[in-house]
């Protein structure tokens, strides 16, 4: 049950990240996902400001869901789609560089499946 729980968490993040970023970023082409999510993207209203506040406000959550995706079996493809997904709008979280380079780095680690934190020693893993 959990796991089914947090598959569809995965696949709403996925589906309302993925329309946001089309929003903000119209020119922008998204790679194809792995799977296709089950579920329709949340209606995000506000227009871009609205985007931003909610991609800030639901950050931790998404961040949590990837660690979570990545410790649970059949997972792994949903926390890919939403890593690479995420990938095009680590800069807007917040306006903030740091807030970025953390997300990034949280990312990272959860795609090597358990290595080491990343490190600013390690350029190539700290992104």
């Amino acid at each position: 049950m959990r796991t089914a729980a947090l598959r569809r968490l995965l696949d709403l993040l996925l589906a309302t990240v993925r329309s946001a970023v089309r929003e903000l970023e119209p020119g922008d082409e998204l790679p194809d996902p792995l799977h296709e999510p089950s579920v329709s993207a949340l209606a995000l209203e506000g227009g871009s400001r609205g985007i931003r506040d909610w991609l800030n406000s639901a950050r931790s959550l998404t961040l949590g869901a990837i660690d979570a995706a990545f410790s649970t079996a059949g997972l792994a493809r949903p926390a890919v789609d939403l890593i690479v997904t995420l990938t095009a709008v680590l800069e807007d979280w917040g306006g903030d560089a740091a807030v970025a380079g953390n997300a990034r780095q949280r990312c990272h680690h959860v795609a090597i499946a358990g290595g080491p934190r990343p490190s600013r020693a390690d350029p190539v893993r700290a992104g």
